[in-house]
Parts: structure tokens; sequence; C-alpha cells
């Protein structure tokens, strides 16, 4: 998106299939960090590099974590978060809420 006072920054939520989870939300922690002091206010979660060496975090894991992580650093006020995932089935609440038309399901 290329509008003023706008900045995105997509964040991988996969990770090589022989690493730890919780090392790779600890890079998801980095690599927000890095996108904020980079003026990033808006980061999207992205399962997109899924291949036979990479598997996703599970996205109501990282949206959470993240959540809290930057909750607990103060930055939560200054970036938005959007998740772009093939996983979720659902929609929340608050997105249909801001929908005209009533969503589909599955």
């Amino acid at each position: 998106m290329k509008k003023p006072g706008f900045k995105v920054e997509v964040i991988p939520i996969t990770y090589y299939k022989n690493t730890s989870l919780e090392k790779a939300i600890d890079r998801l922690f980095l690599e927000a960090d890095r996108a904020h002091k980079d003026g990033a206010n808006i980061i999207i979660l992205s399962d997109r590099d899924i291949d036979e060496n990479h598997v996703p975090i599970p996205s109501l894991l990282a949206v959470s974590a993240l959540q809290q992580y930057l909750v607990r650093t103060k930055k939560r006020t200054s970036v938005a978060l959007i998740l772009e995932s093939g996983e979720p089935r659902e929609v929340h609440a608050g997105v249909r809420g801001l929908c005209r038309q009533p969503l589909s399901g599955p």
C-alpha cells in the first residue's frame, strides 16, 4: 500500500520444520520489533511460504502471542495486525459487523 502515513510489513508465520515452535515465536517477536522500529504501522502475518520444509505457526497462536507481546512492550496501539492465512474457518464477529452483506460459510 502506497499511502502517506501507512507502512505495511509482511511477516511470515512459517518456520523450518526442525525448529522448535518456541524459537519460531521468538523470531516472530524479533521480526515485529524490527518492523515497528522501521516505521511499520500495519503488520500482515502470512503463512503463504508453506512448503515441504516450512510449516506454519497455528494462526490463532501467532496472532494471540504477538498481540500479547505488543501489549507487554507498549507497541500494540501503534500497530494494526492483519492475518493472511488459509487456516481460519470462521469469520470474527467484529469483521462480520463491518460487512454490509452477510458472509457465507466455508
